[in-house]
């Protein structure tokens, strides 16, 4: 396991289980990252308007952004998180917070 493994692993124990789950994950993964970043590549010099299409790191960025109150509730209200440990549970619902601080004042 090298590094980058290691430490995914100690902050993100469980793996996502839904595609927003999966997305916080990835963007949490590469969060120093900057928004250009290629993330997925769907067609190369297919259009001439637009050489490249597909998505960066700041298109998730946005779609998280857009979705943030949804996650942070299913954050807060996951069974599966409820399984851990209260210190665990804590660090879910600062999660949460940060995602969605409007939610949590």
């Amino acid at each position: 396991m090298n590094d980058l493994q290691r430490r995914t692993l100690a902050a993100h124990p469980a793996p996502p289980e839904t595609p927003l789950e999966a997305l916080a994950h990835v963007l949490a993964i590469f969060a120093d990252e900057p928004d250009e970043m290629v993330v997925l590549t769907a067609t190369t010099r297919i259009y001439p308007e637009a050489p490249w299409t597909g998505l960066r790191l700041g298109d998730l960025r946005k779609v998280l952004n857009d979705h943030a109150h949804v996650l942070a509730e299913r954050i807060r209200n996951s069974e599966r998180l409820r399984d851990y440990t209260d210190d665990h549970m804590s660090d879910c619902n600062m999660a949460a917070d940060e995602i969605d601080p409007e939610e949590s004042q």
